[in-house]
């Protein structure tokens, strides 16, 4: 799950997280380590307006930054 980014860019503790969600840090530490699939639905709303991100971006793995490959240098025969 992108919580744990998406909770870090607005500068918030996981304490802080869920007292504006309405859970304990133990449950937000379980949705950020994907321990727990399920939040329930009275929370994913909160959740979403508190981090200011759409639903999806939540539940979708962060994307992963490729390096470029480097280029080998040309061999002659």
């Amino acid at each position: 799950m992108a919580l744990k980014a998406a909770r870090k860019r607005r500068n918030m503790t996981r304490i802080r997280l869920a007292e504006k969600v309405g859970c304990t840090r133990d449950t937000v530490s379980r949705w950020e380590r994907s321990t727990t699939r399920r939040i329930r639905a009275r929370l994913r709303e909160k959740l979403r307006k508190v981090l200011e991100v759409g639903w999806q971006s939540l539940i979708e793995p962060p994307r992963q930054h490729k390096e470029p490959e480097e280029l080998s240098p040309a061999t002659s025969t």
